[in-house]
């Protein structure tokens, strides 16, 4: 009987125990959920903010090009844009000054780029004043004394740092929903754990706990599917803005085209150069556009789209080569190539191939230094793939640096203070492109130069004839 009491007393304070636990343990979770919630609506407000201030970005860069635009054209329909963009670029920094309230020293650059903004927009007023005639002195004195471009730099340097925060902490608060939902999810198979041990004692209990067990479960996979939208947000936007850019800017690219081909005679020799400088820019932009729309499809997950047709290696190479001797001249860097074949006939996309070489070539004379060579050379393997290899005689690349130049946008960070190397869109575009033919790309470095090494997988290769010519 002493045994039964003992053993029915055990059970008691055993069930008992595990009910506190359950109680304890439901508490946790329920505090880590809350914790969960508030640090996802700070990751959310951290994005906001971030949003804001691009916006802030591309509205001043909206303002100044039309501004821009009109003292070359004199249209009032660009001036009409430029008063737009001033007018949504006044609401957007009020925006981005709103937002920083919980942030001082975000806040106190908030207003300052608020301040400089306000200078901006009265130099561009100047200027375009200039351009009417109404007010030629100001415009003078702010060339003269280099208020402008130095207000411009200091725009961007707020912007810059105002970025660089904002990064710092949505890096540190996508830390701690991580660490949140970790923390959560372990509490929640220790709470499922101990449930199944009493629900074995009250079945009724049960039911009630698996509910709030579903409930839990639908707040992590909310807050998972969150953090998945925000991962597809750099590819949103650049498909937004491809989309944007593309069609105005192939639209002034043909208008441009007619100025210059079917009205020659009616052009001054100067008008000339205008248009064909308008048409030069404007093809880069172009081009720009259509990269945003192919890297916004990297980001989201998908692949690039190739159209396959039967090309001639050899033939793509020389036009590659004959693109890029220009700009090797320029920089006094020598590219050799080598070929294992007189002639090779290969199915592939070619413009797309073309741009992978251009960019590669590209790259390679940009980061060589003067009297340096560039080598590229193709060999086959035993299995029929064709490895593409270009090697510079460059000062490298940092090996903590070596992966990130793979990812779209890699040198972004300096863009406003280096000059003609691009926005690191070229080797993530490359990559893409060798991955849509079946192939791949790759990067070492040393201190005597980098190796870009692509390949063509042997199911494209059709025919390869004859001996190899001589390099050179």
């Amino acid at each position: 009987m002493k045994t039964a009491r003992r053993i029915e007393s055990f059970v008691h304070f055993g069930i008992i125990a595990l009910a506190l636990y359950l109680v304890a343990a439901s508490v946790i979770v329920y505090v880590q959920l809350g914790r969960l919630r508030s640090a996802q609506d700070w990751v959310e407000h951290t994005q906001d903010v971030r949003y804001a201030i691009q916006d802030t970005l591309s509205l001043f860069f909206d303002a100044e090009s039309s501004q821009r635009a009109y003292m070359i054209g004199k249209d009032n329909l660009l001036l009409m844009n430029y008063f737009a963009a001033v007018t949504k670029l006044n609401t957007s920094i009020k925006d981005v000054v709103t937002l920083t309230l919980d942030n001082p020293a975000q806040h106190d650059r908030a207003k300052e780029l608020e301040q400089l903004i306000a200078q901006k927009t009265e130099q561009l007023k100047a200027n375009i004043n200039y351009a009417m005639g109404t007010d030629t002195a100001t415009a003078q004195e702010n060339y003269r004394t280099g208020i402008a471009r130095a207000t411009a730099n200091d725009i961007r340097n707020v912007v810059d740092n105002m970025l660089e925060e904002e990064d710092r902490l949505f890096d540190m608060r996508t830390a701690e929903v991580k660490e949140t939902v970790k923390f959560a999810t372990i509490s929640f198979v220790a709470l499922l754990v101990l449930f199944i041990g009493v629900a074995a004692s009250y079945f009724v209990s049960a039911s009630r706990n698996i509910a709030a067990h579903n409930k839990m479960l639908q707040d992590l996979m909310e807050a998972n599917a969150k953090a998945e939208r925000a991962n597809h947000f750099k590819g949103d936007l650049l498909n937004y803005l491809g989309r944007a850019l593309y069609e105005p800017l192939r639209n002034m690219a043909g208008f441009s085209d007619l100025l210059l081909y079917r009205t020659t005679d009616a052009l001054t020799e100067k008008d000339q150069k205008i248009v064909t400088d308008i048409r030069a820019n404007t093809r880069f932009l172009l081009s720009l556009a259509a990269n945003f729309l192919h890297i916004g499809r990297l980001q989201a997950g998908k692949a690039l789209q190739i159209e396959d047709d039967d090309c001639d290696l050899v033939d793509i190479i020389n036009d590659v080569l004959g693109i890029v001797a220009p700009s090797a001249a320029k920089a006094g860097v020598r590219v050799r190539h080598t070929l294992p074949f007189g002639r090779a006939l290969i199915r592939c996309d070619k413009e797309k191939l073309s741009q992978i070489l251009l960019n590669l070539l590209d790259n390679a004379v940009k980061h060589s230094p003067r009297g340096g060579t560039i080598d590229l050379s193709i060999t086959r393997t035993d299995n029929g793939d064709l490895i593409f290899t270009i090697q510079d005689t460059g000062p490298g690349i940092a090996p903590d640096r070596l992966r990130q130049v793979m990812i779209p946008f890699a040198q972004i960070d300096s863009m406003f203070v280096r000059e003609e190397q691009g926005i690191g869109l070229g080797l993530p575009m490359a990559l893409g492109f060798a991955q849509a033919h079946g192939g791949t790309l790759e990067l070492t470095s040393s201190e005597h130069g980098t190796k870009a090494v692509f390949s063509v997988p042997a199911n494209r290769v059709i025919r390869i004839f004859e001996a190899p010519p001589t390099a050179k």
